[in-house]
């Protein structure tokens, strides 16, 4: 019996650590870019997109040249997010929950 409680224990931690690991993974910024930072992409921990700021010359580079530039930037961004959240909490769980 007292096994379990001490388990329980550890579950009830294991969860208040991970509610606080997603709140400091939304409060992170990744960013990615592409063309030469003509494309500039921000996402958060929680892989929303916050930020896309597109310069004059990837507008030039014409509509389809513009469009693999911003999926290139918030991809490479969202890549960032992933790898921060599985590092966090793979961190948390002994790599029990990593990718």
């Amino acid at each position: 019996m007292k096994d379990s409680f001490k388990i329980i224990k550890q579950i009830k931690q294991l969860q208040e650590q991970m509610e606080t690991a997603q709140k400091e993974l939304e409060q992170m910024r990744f960013e990615g870019s592409s063309g030469g930072e003509a494309v500039k992409a921000v996402v958060n921990g929680s892989q929303q997109l916050l930020d896309l700021q597109i310069s004059q010359s990837a507008y030039e580079a014409g509509p389809e040249m513009l469009q693999d530039l911003i999926i290139s930037a918030v991809n490479l961004a969202l890549e960032a997010s992933r790898k921060a959240a599985a590092n966090k909490i793979g961190s948390l769980t002994g790599g029990l929950l990593g990718p």
